[in-house]
Formats: C-alpha cells, sequence, structure tokens
C-alpha cells in the first residue's frame, strides 16, 4: 500500500481472493457483478496475443463465480476509482487511466517489482490463482467448488482432489484441525450450504 495506488492492492486482492484468470480479471466489467448474489459473471478476457482485444474465456464456458467477502471488499474500494467512467471496465491502469491492455502491464510494473521488495523468489502472477486454490483446499473448502470457480478442467479436478486428500492427511498427521499457523490467518473455516451443492459461505470470515 505504501509504494502503489489502490487500485492496484484493489486488482491483487481480487486475484488472490478469487482465483481468476489475469485475463479474465482486466476484462470484468462492472455489469458482469451481481452485488445481490454476490457472483461475477466470467465471460471474456483480454490477452497479449489478442493485442488487448475482448476475446472469449478458455474453453468458451460463461461461468458464475461467487465472490467471497475479501473480493467483496476489494470491488466495493474500486468503484471510487472506475465505477462511474464510461469504459465500463473494473480494474485500470491508474498511471494511463485507462483499462488494462493485456496481462503484462501490472505484471512488469507491480508484480515483479512486489516480490523483489519482499524478497520472494521470483514467480509468475498466474500463482495468485494457484494460492486461491491451495489455500481454499487447505481451510476446508470441497476441490469440486474450486475447481468451478476456477474453471478448470476434470482433469485439473483431479489434481484438487488429490491436494484435497493430501490436506485431510496433514491435518490428521498433526492431530488438530488446523496448525497454529493456519488457525492464526484463517479463524473460522468456510462452512457450506448443502442446496444445490454450492460452496456459499455461512461464515463472514472466509479470508
Amino acid at each position: 500500500m505504501r509504494h502503489y495506488h489502490e487500485q492496484v492492492y484493489n486488482y491483487f486482492d481480487v486475484a488472490f481472493a478469487c482465483g481468476m484468470r489475469p485475463e479474465e480479471e482486466i476484462a470484468l466489467m462492472w455489469r458482469d457483478i451481481d452485488w445481490n448474489l454476490g457472483h461475477a459473471t466470467i465471460q471474456r478476457a483480454k490477452s497479449y496475443s489478442y493485442r488487448g482485444n475482448v476475446k472469449p474465456v478458455k474453453g468458451y464456458k460463461t461461468r458464475y463465480l461467487e465472490l467471497t467477502t475479501v473480493a467483496l471488499a476489494a470491488l466495493k474500494r474500486q468503484k471510487a476509482h472506475t465505477f462511474m467512467k464510461t469504459h465500463g471496465f473494473i480494474f485500470e491502469n491508474p498511471v494511463t487511466e485507462n483499462p488494462w491492455h493485456d496481462e503484462r502491464s501490472q505484471r512488469d510494473h507491480y508484480w515483479t517489482p512486489a516480490l523483489k521488495r519482499c524478497g520472494i523468489r521470483h514467480r509468475g502472477s498466474y500463482h495468485t490463482r494457484h494460492t486461491f486454490a491451495t489455500v481454499a483446499i487447505m481451510v476446508g473448502c470441497n476441490a469440486t467448488w474450486v475447481a468451478k470457480q476456477m474453471g478448470n478442467s476434470p482433469r485439473s479436478l483431479q489434481a484438487l482432489c488429490q491436494m484435497d486428500r493430501l490436506s485431510r492427511q496433514i491435518k490428521r498427521d498433526q492431530q488438530t484441525e488446523c496448525s497454529t499457523e493456519q488457525s492464526e490467518f484463517f479463524p473460522m473455516r468456510p462452512q457450506f450450504l448443502p442446496a444445490g451443492g454450492r460452496g456459499l459461505y455461512k461464515s463472514k470470515s472466509y479470508w
């Protein structure tokens, strides 16, 4: 927060809290957000390979993504910056005040420098998505729900299920529900509603 504009913070908050692909997140528009249901419609993407133009999402399948409390809070903060702008996109480059052209700009100007400042070995900004999956599984989210959130293939779902089983084994080996570090970071586990098999939370303290 000290080094970058609030819009950058909001962008990465949503990235870590939802597991969207970077090219999907930069193409997200305000009309895609359903504030009443608390979900976002993922139906387009923007990438360098398309020269910054809008393209279909991977697999050409529109999906409905449930927004966590962290993501909703970030979106509400972001409204002050872009909600009334005519371009309609949620996230924009805070320097040019134009929508992100492709998925490289925020990576090169913000993600990579932030890793260096934190002393973290370089990894792609796509890891925000992987972090979401790992954290969600570790706190008890259903692997099928996680795969649906991320728009993953059945093959990827198998990997998530394996991660789920590994997570459960680790917890059994520790003879505790969560490790001390996890308990401090995640004070409440998500509770799911059974209707429709959806991964909705009863708890408001998902992250």
